[in-house]
């Protein structure tokens, strides 16, 4: 069911049905709009969307922790399938730590098709090591070597989206990229991510974020305890 879009959203999504070609077949394609993150009316909006089309896409940012709403609403519904892994046969495919039965689900996919799984937890080890208000600095034990970074990006949550972003630069320098340990160390000082904890202003400090759910919210809450001292704060949303 069509959702209600900001004027912006709006101007991005395409007027009505339209026809999607391939060489081989076409598709009639239909935009189904944003579905607000609410489990009864995302369960009725895929609900009714598999009612009256073959496949139904969704996008989302699921993070290790979260409610996984979309997930939730297809076993209920029952009638869908639910695909959310892309492996390419027999190529390296990294992963942030995740819990057990989500490993599961990755290491099934990766041997049906000869793919090599890469933990980050496991094969891939990390830890903060200092931080300012500006950046922190973390110690990554890779496959190939360790590695003393400092990142300009605030939050526990980026000390592990580092680690995997090293499994994947050491995976493409495996494969012949030329990519050195100070190509790594260089990248990740010179990193810019507008929106993330990022300091705007210290006197007085002003903090932007982009939390969205309440997962994320909540990080966002530890990450303000932990990296910053104040004794009262005004939040704007």
């Amino acid at each position: 069911a069509p959702a209600t879009l900001h004027p912006w959203l709006r101007s991005l999504a395409p007027p009505g049905p339209a026809l999607l070609r391939r060489p081989d077949r076409q598709f009639l394609t239909e935009y189904l709009g944003i579905v607000p993150d609410d489990p009864d009316k995302l369960m009725r909006a895929i609900g009714d969307a598999g009612a009256r089309h073959d496949l139904v896409l969704t996008s989302g940012g699921v993070s290790t922790g979260e409610a996984d709403y979309v997930r939730d609403a297809v076993e209920k519904i029952g009638k869908l399938v639910f695909w959310r892994i892309g492996i390419k046969p027999g190529r390296p495919v990294v992963t942030s730590p995740q819990t057990a039965e989500v490993y599961h689900v990755f290491e099934q996919a990766a041997l049906k098709i000869q793919a090599w799984l890469i933990k980050v937890g496991e094969d891939i080890t990390f830890r903060g090591t200092g931080f300012t208000t500006d950046q922190q600095s973390l110690w990554v034990k890779g496959l190939r070597r360790d590695y003393d970074l400092t990142i300009p990006l605030l939050g526990d949550y980026q000390l592990e989206n580092a680690a995997v972003a090293v499994g994947v630069l050491e995976t493409l320098a495996e494969q012949g990229n030329k990519i050195s340990p100070d190509n790594i160390r260089d990248g990740f000082a010179r990193v810019n991510w507008p929106g993330r904890l990022q300091v705007l202003r210290k006197h007085p400090l002003v903090i932007a974020d982009g939390a969205h759910n309440p997962y994320s919210a909540s990080r966002l809450r530890a990450a303000l305890q932990k990296y910053f001292h104040f004794e009262k704060a005004t939040l704007i949303i």
